[in-house]
């Protein structure tokens, strides 16, 4: 029997990733089920101008960002989520249950994330589409403009302890408690302003 292990591929040196005017990206990495990368050290990303990019990275990576601190994503014209859910992995979570019959639903940490950027980027739908939880415990920026097509920034849970405000192309309005209810009411409001037009 042929068994394939995975290749662990640790980038500790890397500490800020500055990609621009790269038309014909679509990838800047690929994990897959036999390599997995890892950024320990990683504390700022910022991609520009890359119009063909589909997502900047898989939900299997986002384990290594401890020290991500500035994600910026602008024009990049084909991005529909940032965090994509990883092809290879299938994961039973809506067969498992814990004892006390509540979900044991993944939750995705990004620990040091204060600011967060997401400008012109016509495709996206959302943050995540995965059905994973996330936290984000000092996110205290957080900017969405000209994202038109967004619909939810996560399918699952969102927690924002320190986000107060959100500055949208809408205007800055208050965080509140769920970012998912407050960018469905926005949208809604918009197409509301677009039909009367």
């Amino acid at each position: 029997m042929n068994r394939q292990t995975t290749t662990l591929v640790k980038l500790p040196n890397l500490t800020q990733v500055e990609l621009h005017e790269l038309d014909c990206l679509r990838y800047i990495w690929k994990s897959n089920r036999w390599t997995a990368f890892e950024f320990p050290n990683l504390t700022r990303v910022q991609i520009s101008y890359c119009f063909r990019l589909e997502h900047v990275f898989n939900s299997s990576m986002v384990g290594s960002l401890l020290q991500l601190q500035e994600l910026d994503i602008s024009w990049c014209n084909h991005m529909e989520e940032a965090i994509v859910k990883d092809a290879d992995v299938f994961v039973e979570e809506d067969k498992e249950k814990e004892s006390d019959g509540k979900m044991n639903k993944e939750i995705l940490v990004l620990p040091r994330l204060k600011s967060l950027i997401l400008k012109y980027l016509p495709c996206l739908k959302g943050f995540s589409l995965a059905k994973e939880d996330f936290s984000f415990p000092l996110l205290d920026t957080l900017r969405i403009v000209e994202c038109l097509a967004i619909r939810t920034f996560t399918k699952g849970n969102s927690a924002t302890p320190k986000l107060k405000d959100i500055e949208t192309n809408f205007g800055t309005f208050y965080a509140g408690e769920d970012i998912k209810s407050f960018i469905n009411i926005k949208q809604e409001e918009f197409k509301k302003d677009q039909n009367a037009d």
